[in-house]
């Protein structure tokens, strides 16, 4: 299958097994975007969205380099609705080359 479409590789589906959740949280249902605020920081970036501080790092290597050290107000950041990363795909990727590209079962990939 060819597209031009975006994937998510999910380690885990958190919308649907997340308990209660504090009011300062907020729950994604698509991939999104977060502009850092002065005084931000990576893991409270993450607890707002319910997600893994290195979910945030992956998904936005071109700016923070996995370094989280790097965010600075103003980055427009890519938020994703569960912990994985995103991975843009290219015309002539399959399932399974993406897949074996980043060592996980073709079944956890959603698309």
């Amino acid at each position: 299958m060819k597209t031009n479409m975006g994937i998510l590789l999910a380690t885990a589906i958190i919308l649907a097994s997340c308990g209660p959740l504090s009011q300062t949280k907020v729950m994604a249902e698509a991939v999104g975007t977060y502009t850092v605020q002065k005084g931000d920081s990576l893991f409270g970036i993450a607890d707002k969205f319910g997600l893994e501080p290195q979910t945030i790092v992956w998904s936005n290597f071109e700016f923070l380099q996995g370094d989280p050290h790097m965010l600075k107000p103003g980055m427009q950041l890519t938020i994703l609705p569960v912990d994985g990363i995103y991975y843009e795909w290219q015309a002539t990727d399959t399932i399974e080359d993406v897949a074996a590209r980043f060592r996980v079962d073709p079944d956890i990939i959603v698309a």
